[in-house]
């Protein structure tokens, strides 16, 4: 985390309520917790609040931008799409309070050694691409953002 610091601090966004201040907030919440389950909670609502504008299909929709968000080839996009897709079902279990998986074990490790690092992984590559391409305006504007978004759904 200390080495993206340096990226973070000019955008200036941590006392302003905006969506990407916001994003940036569950990002760091989800670096500093020792809790897997809040850390996944936290990647994938940062996620959720980067892609998100409508509540239809939610899983859908978020897994399908942010796979064309990243990626530019077919199947690089169905791997980020299928990724995504199965964090949100694991963040959607712990929301809920449903297992993971029958053995609570098992899921502790799966939480540990792949969900929350791939998700972690994938809200630090979108956070930097909005950065990189100068979109945190964009972002931070309703009616801009929803047309941004739709662009890379619908090309």
């Amino acid at each position: 985390a200390i080495e993206r610091l340096p990226t973070l601090i000019p955008l200036n966004l941590n006392n302003t309520f905006n969506r990407m201040s916001n994003v940036l907030r569950l990002y760091d919440l989800g670096q500093s917790t020792q809790q897997p389950d809040l850390a996944l909670l936290c990647y994938v609502s940062a996620l959720e609040g980067l892609f998100s504008i409508s509540t239809a299909e939610l899983s859908f929709r978020l897994s399908l931008t942010i796979a064309k968000f990243l990626e530019k080839s077919p199947v690089s996009q169905k791997i980020v799409f299928d990724e995504v897709r199965d964090l949100y079902v694991v963040r959607s279990k712990l929301s809920h309070g449903d297992k993971i998986c029958a053995d609570e074990e098992r899921a502790a490790i799966q939480l540990a050694e792949h969900s929350v690092p791939r998700a972690a992984e994938v809200a630090w590559r979108c956070i930097g691409k909005v950065i990189e391409k100068n979109l945190v305006a964009t972002f931070n504007e309703k009616p801009k953002h929803e047309s941004f978004l739709e662009a890379i759904i619908f090309g």
